[in-house]
C-alpha cells in the first residue's frame, strides 16, 4: 500500500486493521458515557503512510467539559495530517513542531474554552519519533512487552506517579485524576518531544487517550497488546476494554492507534 489514510471520530465496535509493507497499524475509538447517551466523542485519531516506510499517527483528546472539544479534536488531527487524503510526501519529523503550533493557534484562533491533548508518532523505518502535550500517552514496547520509551503524563496524577507518590490503580480512582496540567489551546503549552528513537523489528507503538489508561495499568496493557500475533493481541485488548467499561455506569472516551514493525 503506497499511500493510505484514515481519520476518526465516531463510535466503533471493534478495531480496524490496515496491513503495509513494513508495518501492521490498529486504530479504536469509542465514544463514553460521562456526559449522557447523546454527547459526542471528543476523541480524534487518525494515521497517514504518505511512503511504504512512513507512517504518522495521532491521538488527540478534547478537553472534557470544555465547550467544542470534539472540535478542538479533530482540528488538531486535521492541522498536523493534513487534510488531503492524497498527500504523497514524507513527513519530515523536525517540521513537526511547525505543525503542532499550527494546531494550536487555530484552537485558540476559536476563542473559546476549548482544548485538546495530543499524542503523535511518526515512524521512518527503523526510526521513531513521539510528540506529546496532555495526558495522552506514547508507548514504545519491545516484542517482549518491555516498556523502552513512555511520554510523560502531564496531569496531577500523572506528576504523583512518575514521582512515586500513587501507584497505577490509585491514580485511576483518585479525585484529581481529570486534572490536566497542559494541553493545546491555552497560552501556557508546552510540547514533550522525544529524540529519534530505535524502532525493531516486533516492537509495538501505542498511542492513546487517558480513556484506556484510566481503566487498565500500563503492565496490564502490555501484557494484552505487546505480545503475540498482532491482530489477536488488539482483539484482546479491545475485548477486556468492553468488558470493563460494560460493568461501569460511567467512563470516558476511549481512543488508540497500535503500530508494529514486521
Amino acid at each position: 500500500m503506497a499511500s493510505s489514510s484514515k481519520k476518526l471520530n465516531t463510535d466503533m465496535e471493534g478495531p480496524e486493521f490496515h496491513d503495509f509493507q513494513q508495518f501492521s497499524l490498529a486504530i479504536y475509538t469509542s465514544r463514553g458515557t460521562k456526559k449522557g447517551k447523546t454527547a459526542k466523542n471528543e476523541d480524534s485519531c487518525g494515521f497517514i503512510s504518505p511512503t511504504v516506510s512512513q507512517v504518522a499517527m495521532i491521538v488527540a483528546d478534547g478537553m472534557g467539559g470544555h465547550r467544542m472539544g470534539d472540535r478542538a479534536s479533530k482540528m488538531a488531527v486535521n492541522a498536523i495530517l493534513g487534510r488531503s487524503t492524497q498527500r504523497r510526501r514524507p513527513f519530515k519529523p523536525a517540521q513537526m513542531i511547525e505543525k503542532v503550533e499550527r494546531a494550536h493557534q487555530k484552537i485558540m484562533d476559536l476563542k473559546s474554552d476549548a482544548g485538546s491533548t495530543v499524542v503523535i508518532a511518526v515512524v521512518e523505518g527503523d526510526g521513531l519519533w513521539l510528540y506529546s502535550i496532555g495526558d495522552s500517552l506514547g508507548i514504545l514496547f519491545s516484542e517482549t512487552g518491555r516498556i523502552q520509551y513512555k511520554t510523560f503524563e502531564h496531569s496531577v496524577t500523572g506528576f504523583a506517579t512518575e514521582s512515586g507518590l500513587l501507584e497505577e490503580k490509585e491514580a485511576q480512582v483518585h479525585e484529581q485524576s481529570n486534572e490536566i496540567l497542559n494541553c493545546l489551546g491555552f497560552h501556557d503549552t508546552r510540547l514533550e518531544a522525544s529524540m529519534k528513537l530505535l524502532y525493531r523489528s516486533g516492537e509495538t507503538v501505542l498511542l492513546c487517550t487517558d480513556g484506556l489508561t484510566e481503566i487498565l495499568t500500563i503492565d496490564e496493557i502490555s501484557t494484552l497488546i505487546a505480545v503475540g500475533a498482532f491482530e489477536e493481541s488488539i482483539e484482546s485488548l479491545v475485548a477486556r476494554c468492553r468488558e470493563l467499561r460494560g460493568g461501569a455506569q460511567k467512563f470516558d472516551d476511549l481512543s488508540f492507534i497500535a503500530c508494529r514493525k514486521k
